[in-house]
């Protein structure tokens, strides 16, 4: 059997073994791969060495705020800076042209409201004789005198005895107290209509005699 021998190699020009010997003896492949390298192992290096942690921003309002003066614009900081807006007192002109006026010169409000005084007096009246009748029925109990009499020292119901006068009289001069004020206070009032028929001579001299439009009645 015969044996299949390799085919043999050309051989290369003269021209492309020169210029190969050439990229031989000048290529950078090399050199480009030894720089990569270490370019890699300083960045292994530096990766181990500085570690850095971004610290996430905290979200506050306080960061933010900043305090300014001009709420101050519409507040007051002294006691003098506030005044009181004076209230315009009406002319004798425009009480006299009120309406209705002449029914509140007459003094329908002074007697409404003395008419009240008289039955907080009348009621005043009816509960000084409730009290002052139980306030003897109570002192004059001979059943109370018998067991004074008895034990010198008081009982539990002699006790309760002397507290419910105690409790009596007390009412009896308040109920007393409020109808000598409230007596006083009505005479007082009536006595304003005292200067009734000055006022109403008043009232018809600045009176106006025009008659009123719709506009000035409303």
């Amino acid at each position: 059997m015969r044996m299949v021998e390799a085919s043999p190699r050309k051989k290369p020009r003269k021209q492309l073994l020169a210029a190969n010997e050439l990229i031989e003896t000048h290529s950078s492949e090399g050199d480009e791969n030894n720089f990569d390298a270490k370019v890699k192992v300083e960045q292994d290096e530096d990766k181990t060495k500085y570690v850095t942690f971004y610290k996430r921003p905290s979200m506050s309002l306080l960061s933010t705020y900043r305090q300014t003066w001009k709420a101050r614009h519409n507040h007051f900081a002294r006691y003098s800076d506030v005044k009181p807006k004076e209230e315009k007192k009406p002319t004798v002109n425009e009480l006299a042209n009120q309406k209705g006026i002449l029914q509140q010169v007459n003094g329908w409000k002074v007697y409404h409201l003395s008419a009240q005084m008289e039955e907080v007096i009348d009621l005043e009246e009816t509960v000084y004789s409730r009290l002052s009748n139980l306030l003897e029925f109570v002192e004059k109990d001979p059943r109370a005198l018998r067991n004074r009499t008895i034990s010198n020292s008081l009982s539990d119901e002699d006790k309760i005895i002397n507290k419910l006068t105690d409790l009596i009289k007390g009412n009896l001069q308040r109920s007393k107290l409020v109808q000598e004020q409230v007596a006083e206070s009505k005479q007082q009032a009536i006595k304003i209509l005292d200067h009734k028929t000055n006022i109403i001579e008043m009232v018809n001299k600045y009176i106006s005699r025009r008659p009123l439009k719709k506009k000035e009645k409303s």
